[in-house]
């Protein structure tokens, strides 16, 4: 593309250019949206200069390369075609303004109707990609001296764009992260074990509600503190001695302790993992806690094993072999009487053959039991 760079006389004084660039000044930072920045520049710049259009493009990631950022009068969407966006995008990539007029291959039309007769167009890129377009339907008005005297102000608008257009990716990542930590945070307080996490000096970084039942307060209560400030010494230390296991170890420790619940007084016993974490560089940041509530399990365990014994017990009691056999045929359980009368120990037959080992079997017993 060969944009001209003729000189041409302004109808304008000096003093009328230099006040018109003061106005276009005060229009940018105004708003935060780079958009709406963009829109208050040209609806300064077009009365300004007596242009009849000027828009404003921007890069973006699609196939096209460039979108309107802003335009007066607005733009129809009927006109942004890929062959107008196309020839936009050769113009943003020139190295210094340049006008353009009709006769010019990469002359772009979006005036059809607005000013009655072909225009003179202004072209200035920014550094970075983007391009302002300018119309005017005096050939006088735009010209190289007009064009440059705008790169100061062109500049700080640049600049504008690109930290609107930075500020809105901050703000789209710090919702995406508020987001991802809302559903961790849901996600670990709906977890029905204990769950902390502390640093290499056993200060707590991060807790579940669950936790926060055991030390009775809240977790912005508990972050920045240790053990010692909510449970007794004898506790803390043994706290603090598993969380230096799990960290010299580099791997999962796991213990066994009843815990008192400050929020209504009740014990668990609890099955803790204590894990240590570390950073993307492997660096040790602290330990992740994990409590499982085992006490209806380890109650339910002493039960079975009461009754186990109270079933034994019986089995003892009576003067005669009881036995029990799997489907093979070898014992599973054989009372105190049956070790004595076989000369065994009772835990010596379990899983021996009952009918080749203990008894054996008369002729045809085979069409019974099979061996």
């Amino acid at each position: 593309m060969a944009l001209r760079t003729r000189s041409m006389k302004p109808e304008y004084s000096v003093t009328e250019e230099l006040l018109h660039l003061f106005e276009l000044a005060l229009t940018i930072g105004k708003q935060l949206d780079p958009r709406e920045n963009c829109q208050n520049f040209v609806q300064v710049l077009v009365p300004r200069y007596g242009l009849i259009e000027a828009s404003i493009w921007w890069p973006d990631d699609s196939e096209s390369g460039v979108q309107p950022l802003a335009a007066l009068p607005r733009m129809h969407p009927d006109v942004i075609t890929p062959t107008v966006v196309d020839t936009v995008y050769r113009l943003s990539q020139a190295s210094e303004p340049g006008v353009l007029t009709a006769n010019d291959p990469d002359y772009v039309d979006f005036t059809a109707g607005i000013a009655g007769r072909e225009a003179t167009c202004g072209v200035y890129p920014f550094s970075d990609g983007g391009v302002l377009l300018m119309y005017s339907a005096q050939p006088d008005v735009i010209n190289i001296r007009l064009l440059k005297s705008l790169r100061p102000i062109m500049e700080v608008l640049g600049t504008s764009i690109r930290g609107g257009f930075a500020r809105e990716q901050l703000l789209l990542s710090e919702a995406e992260l508020k987001k991802q930590r809302g559903f961790l945070k849901t996600l670990v307080n709906t977890i029905p074990d204990l769950v902390w996490l502390k640093d290499q000096d056993g200060i707590y970084l991060a807790c579940n509600e669950r936790f926060e039942q055991f030390f009775g307060a809240a977790e912005q209560q508990i972050v920045g503190k240790t053990d010692y400030e909510f449970v007794d010494s004898e506790l803390a230390d043994s706290f603090r001695m598993n969380d230096r296991r799990a960290m010299e170890n580099n791997g999962p420790s796991v213990n066994e302790e009843w815990i008192p619940f400050a929020s209504d007084g009740h014990c668990e016993l609890l099955e803790t993992t204590k894990t240590p974490m570390l950073d993307e560089e492997g660096t040790l940041v602290g330990v992740l806690g994990i409590g499982h509530d085992i006490t209806q399990n380890r109650e339910m365990q002493k039960q079975l094993e009461a009754e186990r014994d109270r079933s034994q017990h019986y089995l003892d009691t009576v003067e005669a072999i009881i036995v029990s056999l799997d489907p093979e045929g070898r014992i599973t359980m054989i009372n105190r009487k049956g070790g004595e009368l076989l000369e065994y120990e009772p835990e010596q037959l379990k899983g021996k053959h009952w009918f080749e080992h203990c008894l054996v079997q008369p002729e045809g017993m085979e069409l019974f039991w099979p061996s």
